[in-house]
């Protein structure tokens, strides 16, 4: 599997002791004399078909396998965005968000608070990413994928702050899928995201999720206690 290049890389401990990162040569590790042959317009959408190769890093540091792609995380919040109970806000705006909020991480790959690049690096890398990325679209078009991301990144806006919460409950409900299967309560780490939620609704919407989550635990709990004093009874 194609995948982007890895910015948690072990040999990586100074960013200053390395050459500097661009979007361009991570474009051209990424899809070599691509770029020659196709059309800039059809060369993005090559690019973003490659989103679907890009492994969600959070997944794997949990052993994870087959670990959820970036793409499909946008996907799951593009579908939240579409149903969640939410008023006075432009619904059609917060789904677009959710499309291309994780685009850059296409070339710049899903850096997380445990890899060894700060932020300010992770910002500059990302914004020159999306610049790259616009520049093979229209003007307008460009500009408009631009806002979007830069609206999302900023949280300013009402729509921005539900994308943003919409991306903290897809993890917990991709977490929530994990541990079906490899139990309940191994990535708690994850549930805490819950905390962070701004909007009122979706607050309430996730807590409902962790309640079930919670009822569940009990429940698988009880069960066990049960087993164990009906074996110690007879």
């Amino acid at each position: 599997m194609t995948v982007a290049p890895n910015p948690s890389d072990s040999s990586v401990v100074n960013e200053e002791a390395i050459p500097q990162w661009t979007a361009k040569g991570a474009l051209e590790r990424l899809i070599g004399k691509l770029e020659e042959t196709i059309t800039r317009e059809l060369l993005l959408f090559r690019i973003a078909t490659k989103l679907k190769a890009v492994d969600r890093a959070g997944w794997i540091r949990h052993g994870i396998e087959n670990p959820e792609s970036v793409a499909a995380h946008s996907w799951g919040m593009t579908f939240l965005a579409l149903f969640v109970p939410l008023e006075s806000i432009d619904r059609s705006r917060v789904v677009f968000m959710a499309i291309i909020h994780d685009l850059a991480e296409v070339l710049v790959g899903d850096v997380t608070p445990h890899d060894p690049i700060s932020r300010k690096e992770k910002k500059r890398r990302e914004d020159e990413t999306m610049d790259l990325l616009a520049s093979m679209l229209s003007k307008t078009d460009g500009e408009y994928i631009l806002g979007l991301w830069r609206e999302f990144e900023d949280g300013k806006t009402k729509e921005s702050l539900v994308a943003q919460d919409l991306d903290k409950i897809d993890m917990v409900l991709q977490a929530l899928t994990y541990e079906e299967s490899i139990g309940r309560g191994k990535l708690d780490e994850f549930m805490h995201a819950v905390n962070k939620i701004k909007t009122p609704e979706l607050k309430s919407f996730a807590s409902k999720i962790l309640q079930g989550r919670n009822e569940a635990k009990d429940d698988a709990w009880s069960r066990s206690t049960k087993k164990i004093d009906e074996y110690y009874r007879s």
